[in-house]
């Protein structure tokens, strides 16, 4: 886990604290080596150890009967970002909970590939940039098919139009 995502993690209890007075930070990485003592002592963070394609293994039923409501879900992970979607929907999301997917602007990833090419090969360059366009896609699907059920939060992406402001696009998601 890089100092980058820590630093995120601790933001994000800071924020929640200012307006939820009973909340928690729940982390999944299938590698606690890297985690802070600092950030890992602060009882406003959880971290959970798994596997994001296995995600019924790490939220088991006991740990689904603590999760505080509402949530907000923000999967920053390039692999099985539909089926930890699919599980949250099926066991985990109520009405007015949230999810953000990163890594959605197009032009933003396409602009990383350039950065990539300057420690990586070509072939991993184009491996890494087919996956997020080809997340982008499945996501697009899967939220057509619950079209019912979710919907982008436009206040939140689409402050200047139609432009998105992050490298999130229309990926502010709520639960109707």
């Amino acid at each position: 886990m890089n100092l980058e995502v820590l630093k995120e993690l601790l933001s994000f209890a800071d924020i929640q604290s200012l307006s939820v007075t009973d909340c928690k930070v729940i982390s999944i990485d299938i590698d606690f080596e890297n985690i802070d003592q600092a950030v890992k002592g602060d009882n406003r963070i959880e971290f959970l150890q798994g596997d994001s394609n296995k995600v019924e293994a790490i939220f088991l039923k006991e740990t689904i009967s603590e999760i505080v409501y509402p949530i907000l879900l923000i999967a920053d992970t390039h692999i099985n970002t539909i089926g930890i979607l699919e599980y949250f929907h099926n066991n985990i999301f109520k009405e007015g909970d949230y999810f953000i997917i990163e890594d959605t602007n197009i032009d933003y990833n396409n602009a990383c590939y350039d950065v990539w090419r300057k420690t990586l090969d070509e072939k991993t360059c184009i491996a890494k940039l087919e996956n997020l366009h080809n997340k982008i896609i499945r996501l697009i699907s899967w939220l057509k098919e619950k079209k019912d059920v979710y919907l982008v939060e436009i206040q939140y992406v689409d402050p200047f139009g139609i432009i998105n402001a992050s490298k999130n696009w229309n990926s502010v998601i709520k639960k109707i």
